[in-house]
């Protein structure tokens, strides 16, 4: 690039300390982990008069008790001049909360909030300067993936129910099986249970860990090869302890590892049928 002296670098684990100190005196654009900058600042090893400004990515999920907020305090405890700018994607999540964006504008020591909508006609003029190249790839699900789907979902709707059943004050609209694949999903169940959490029973904690579980599951299903996925599968089988109360969750290892059968076969030629149904058992 033609007039940047240095070009923006990464500082990881990877580079020394020892070498970090002179990384960051030949200045330029520094991308560095929270853990580093940490250390870093107490340490005194970053030259904090220099520093001209901090970017902070995912703004809203700045709290006080995060690295991030520390590392902010620490630097406007020692540069008093420079620009703190915070970003996010997700302007919904300060929805979320009581005073949740003065808490996070407090953490960042910041003053003003804009609110940019992606139809803005400055946001709007960036955007188709630089439009991304997009290559889409559709992979469809194999049927064992699509019974072990099916699988997954039936039994976090055989969760909802229960906890519905053991918690009839819970909003009927919010607890059901679409928004259960949300991202939201979790917040919305925090919200409801933290302030009565240490008044719930064990079978409510219990289900609302499953849910949780569940939601991975559901998850890595798609982004996991067969081997790996199976190694999960066998991990949970494993702490079948954890889940005694649950039957539908051991239906659903069953459901799961029935789907792994002809994997079994293909992979253990040397057992009979009889020893593998005994292992899917």
């Amino acid at each position: 690039m033609e007039g940047v002296t240095h070009l923006p670098r990464t500082v990881t684990s990877d580079v020394q300390s020892s070498e970090r100190y002179s990384v960051y005196t030949e200045g330029g654009v520094l991308f560095v982990t929270s853990r580093i900058l940490v250390v870093d600042f107490l340490l005194d090893r970053i030259p904090a008069h220099l520093i001209s400004g901090i970017l902070v990515y995912r703004a809203h999920k700045i709290i006080e008790s995060c690295q991030e907020a520390f590392i902010l305090r620490l630097f406007r405890q020692k540069n008093k001049t420079g620009f703190i700018k915070a970003f996010t994607d997700k302007a919904t999540a300060f929805s979320t909360g009581f005073c949740q964006v003065e808490r996070v504008m407090r953490n960042l020591f910041v003053k003003k909030l804009f609110l940019w909508p992606r139809f803005q006609a400055s946001v709007n003029t960036v955007l188709e300067k630089h439009k991304p190249e997009v290559v889409e790839l559709h992979v469809s699900l194999t049927p064992a993936m699509r019974a072990i789907q099916s699988s997954i979902l039936d039994v976090m709707s055989a969760c909802l129910k229960e906890l519905k059943r053991y918690n009839p004050t819970l909003e009927v609209e919010d607890l059901s099986l679409e928004n259960t694949l949300g991202n939201a999903f979790e917040k919305t169940i925090r919200h409801y249970l933290d302030p009565l959490w240490h008044q719930l029973g064990a079978k409510t904690k219990a289900l609302v860990h499953d849910l949780k579980v569940l939601r991975v599951l559901l998850l890595y299903l798609t982004q996991y090869d067969c081997v790996t996925f199976l190694n999960l599968l066998e991990s949970l089988r494993s702490s079948q302890k954890i889940f005694s109360t649950n039957s539908g969750f051991f239906n659903y290892l069953c459901k799961c590892y029935k789907a792994f059968f002809c994997k079994l076969c293909y992979s253990e030629p040397h057992r009979n049928e009889w020893e593998i149904i005994q292992i899917l058992k």
